[in-house]
């Protein structure tokens, strides 16, 4: 059994430990969720998932990254050993709702309740799509917008969850603006949508040795990122077009522009979030 809320058999809804922390209200205790409205349509939610809930996801993503066939290793091309299958320090799984426990799309959208009744301007959304990725060292990723077909073309947020080792988090609306950021620890969640929906974000740096004990088992010094997102036009393309991305092997020619706020336009495989 895990911690988050599950279904059974005739579709009664069970609702577990995460389900409850995103109930409770602010202030209830120190361990409850602590909602924070950056800017309309960014919200941060420290403290979104408990302990148990963040051991439950830790312990699905390692099964899932270490499956042979999909998970977040590939073989070398000479046959000889494994690595990580999108760069030398971070692999990816892209992937329909329905290839995970339930429970996750349960998790994502009661984050999306959380955060709207606190950001009028934050949009619904039941997710289509998981990208989970795993992060090896301190290296994380650099200011991106997600408008590709595989994240979604509409104002639907994408909700982001930590576990693992700490990360600055950085984002901006241009390339010419000051960037902002905030630290996102084991259990934290940040979503953007609706006016913030196609906002530039980085990975500026993951802090190795900062992933709490009581992960140790499934991910000891190292970052997980659960990114939902509702994206209907890779549905049925998901093993054909955007299962791997590898910037070592993108032309620099064929590198899109940054189209700003614009959407799609096949810009997917540098439109992936942390």
């Amino acid at each position: 059994a895990t911690g988050y809320a599950t279904e059974d058999r005739k579709g009664t809804n069970n609702r577990g430990h995460v389900v409850e922390g995103c109930q409770k209200r602010l202030g209830e205790d120190e361990s409850s969720p602590l909602v924070s409205v950056i800017e309309p349509g960014l919200v941060l939610i420290r403290r979104a998932l408990p302990p148990s809930a963040q051991e439950d996801l830790a312990r699905m993503a390692s099964a899932h990254g270490n499956d042979p066939e999909t998970g977040f290793w590939e073989r070398d091309k000479d046959g000889g050993g494994l690595s990580l299958n999108s760069t030398r320090t971070r692999g990816r799984i892209y992937a329909p709702m329905d290839r995970f426990d339930v429970v996750c799309a349960e998790v994502c959208r009661d984050l999306v309740a959380m955060a709207r009744k606190h950001d009028g301007a934050m949009p619904d959304m039941d997710p289509t799509h998981l990208l989970l990725l795993y992060y090896s060292s301190n290296k994380g990723m650099g200011y991106h917008r997600d408008n590709g077909e595989n994240d979604g073309t509409d104002d639907k947020p994408v909700v982001s969850i930590s576990l693992g080792n700490s990360c600055t988090f950085a984002f901006k609306h241009e390339r010419k603006d000051e960037a902002r950021s905030v630290r996102l620890d084991s259990g934290d969640a940040i979503l953007f949508g609706g006016p913030c929906r196609m906002i530039l974000h980085s990975v500026r740096k993951i802090m190795r040795g900062t992933s709490p004990p009581f992960l140790s088992d499934w991910v000891s010094d190292a970052r997980l990122n659960y990114t939902f997102r509702c994206a209907p036009e890779a549905i049925g393309r998901e093993d054909t077009d955007f299962r791997y991305f590898k910037p070592s092997e993108r032309k620099e020619s064929k590198k899109p522009k940054d189209r700003g706020a614009g959407r799609g336009q096949n810009a997917q495989a540098v439109r992936e979030t942390n």
